[in-house]
């Protein structure tokens, strides 16, 4: 279990915090980098990014973007669903395994579900995800907008009947358009 963490919403005296965390927690510069793009685009949902805050010191993190599902109607129409995106989720290294992680994300859903969300999407371990109600997004003709293993192609329900009837292709904010992050 988690060890007395307080799970509060991120504020931008956190940056600094967070993006060594997620360097720390990934190895790299590239989810960093995303979240720092995420935020200055117009698909950033303040209300949908949380921290892990322990003193003061942020160990976890995690955030939901604006999304849509985009859905050819006869005539050339569109149909565009809203969605949010989970990604990234990070917990420093020495946090790992120990339920934090889980915290995070059941925060950030109920958040969503808080705020009127019906569905999430999420392109991650198909060992972790289903916890959470995530399940195999192609099954439901929901189709990544990218090129994804199908098995880490995810999607989740947040609100009863927020699937029924919805097929289509993801589009997420702009920053994951860049194929670094892919």
């Amino acid at each position: 279990m988690t060890t007395h963490c307080l799970i509060r919403l991120a504020t931008d005296a956190d940056r600094p915090q967070i993006r060594e965390l997620l360097r720390s927690a990934f190895g790299q510069e590239d989810e960093a980098d995303l979240v720092d793009d995420i935020v200055n685009s117009i698909g950033y949902l303040p209300d949908l990014e949380v921290v892990a805050d322990d003193g003061g010191v942020v160990v976890g993190h995690v955030m939901l973007t604006r999304a849509q599902i985009e859905e050819a109607l006869p005539g050339m129409m569109m149909r565009n669903i809203p969605a949010v995106a989970l990604a990234p989720l990070a917990v420093h290294p020495s946090r790992q395994n120990s339920g934090l992680g889980s915290e995070l994300v059941r925060e950030v859903l109920d958040r969503a579900r808080i705020l009127g969300e019906r569905i999430a999407l999420v392109l991650g371990h198909p060992e972790f995800y289903p916890r959470f109600g995530f399940h195999e997004a192609l099954s439901y003709g929901i189709m990544p907008p990218h090129e994804v293993r199908s098995d880490a192609w995810m999607v989740a329900e947040l609100a009863p009947g927020g699937l029924t009837e919805v097929r289509g292709t993801a589009r997420f904010a702009a920053p994951f358009n860049n194929p670094k992050y892919w």
